[in-house]
């Protein structure tokens, strides 16, 4: 028995590994996105109590000074 097999030309076989490339790359900037955004958001949060923090403890050193 022999078997017929599908011979495919070289630039398929360059096209398709191109898009496969291609997918990978997409997928792999997708990842690096997801937890910069996610570090990003965690270092906004943590910014932002850090300020309050300041806020309040400026606040309230102002209004021992003032009741004195």
């Amino acid at each position: 028995m022999t078997e017929i097999t599908k011979s495919h030309s070289l630039t398929y076989h360059h096209l398709k590994g191109w898009v496969m490339l291609l997918l990978l790359s997409v997928g792999f900037a997708l990842i690096v996105n997801y937890f910069s955004e996610k570090a990003l958001v965690s270092n906004i949060k943590q910014s932002l109590v850090h300020q309050g923090d300041l806020f309040e403890e400026q606040l309230n050193t102002q209004l021992h000074q003032e009741a004195k």
